[in-house]
């Protein structure tokens, strides 16, 4: 049987959560960090949106760098042994609580305005698919991303 460890580095349950940013990494500390940076400076208020990391067996620091990690906003991490991206980001949504999920990978910068664009369609539209392009990182054109401009 898998051993999953979640750290909730929440000091208390934030109520009305809205998002859930699902982010699945492996050996990425670096981008990651920037990544997660970008979701500090949302237009959406940080009590709206909850980020979950699922770790995919690290070994470069990433669990460290998260345990330490000071953010405006809920940050969950889990690590669980190494399986794959698809299999990280379904750990991560598993442990969302909120209905509506956005994810992003460990090397998508996140516009200011990323989080609100999601919640805002999903309030015009209802239950969506929000998908568009989405220029990466420079070096980090290992998959495809998206996101609603």
């Amino acid at each position: 049987m898998t051993q999953l460890r979640v750290l909730d580095r929440s000091p208390s349950r934030r109520a009305g959560l809205r998002a859930s940013i699902c982010i699945p990494t492996y050996n990425r500390r670096e981008i990651l960090l920037r990544t997660l940076q970008s979701l500090n400076v949302q237009t959406a208020p940080p009590d709206s949106y909850e980020v979950i990391v699922a770790d995919d067996g690290s070994s470069d620091g990433t669990p460290e760098m998260l345990a330490t990690l000071q953010t405006r906003y809920r940050l969950r991490c889990v690590t669980q042994p190494n399986a794959g991206p698809a299999a990280a980001s379904n750990t991560a949504a598993r442990l969302a609580e909120h209905e509506v999920l956005i994810f992003l990978d460990d090397d998508q910068i996140a516009s200011p305005g990323l989080v609100k664009a999601h919640l805002d369609a999903h309030e015009d539209h209802g239950p969506v698919l929000v998908q568009g392009l989405y220029p990466l990182a420079p070096g980090c054109e290992r998959r495809g991303s998206s996101l609603l401009y």
